[in-house]
Order: C-alpha cells, then sequence, then structure tokens
C-alpha cells in the first residue's frame, strides 16, 4: 500500500534529486523514492537483532564480574598486606 509524505528538502538536496533523475531517466518522484529506499535498506542493515544484543550484554556481564574478581583478589591481598604490618 502507497503512502504519500511531504518532505522539505534544501536546494542542493533538491538539485541533487533532480540530477539524478535526469541521469537515471525517472521522474523526481522516482528518483526520491529510490533514495529512500536505499537510505531504509542501509538503516536496517546497520540494526543488529534482539538475539545478538541479549548477547552481547551477557558477555559484557561475564567480563564485569571477572573485573570484579580480580579486583576483589586484589583488595584481599592488599588487606593481608596491611595486616602483616
Amino acid at each position: 500500500m502507497k503512502t504519500q509524505i511531504t518532505v522539505s528538502l534544501d536546494s542542493d538536496q533538491a538539485e541533487y534529486i533532480r540530477q539524478l533523475a535526469r541521469e537515471e531517466y525517472v521522474s523526481v518522484s522516482e528518483s526520491t523514492r529510490q533514495i529512500i529506499e536505499l537510505g531504509i535498506k542501509s538503516h536496517q542493515g546497520n540494526e543488529i537483532s534482539v538475539a545478538q544484543k541479549i548477547k552481547l550484554i551477557e558477555n559484557r556481564i561475564y567480563l564485569l564480574k571477572e573485573q570484579q574478581r580480580e579486583l576483589c583478589y586484589q583488595r584481599d591481598y592488599l588487606k593481608d598486606r596491611i595486616e602483616e604490618q
């Protein structure tokens, strides 16, 4: 289903679309649709899935827990050293 959308452009952007339409032998509307479609596909390609986001968060949690263990070890080591003195 097609939906009509109004877009405001500056003069450079409008000229670019007109130039592209002339080069491709298509209407300005078609040229605009092509550019928007490319932008949407590009944006969708950059999105990561929910499963990937979960995996990244779980990995970050693991790394933070590992760092916490290392810091606890350092704390205990220094505490023992202070008590020895």
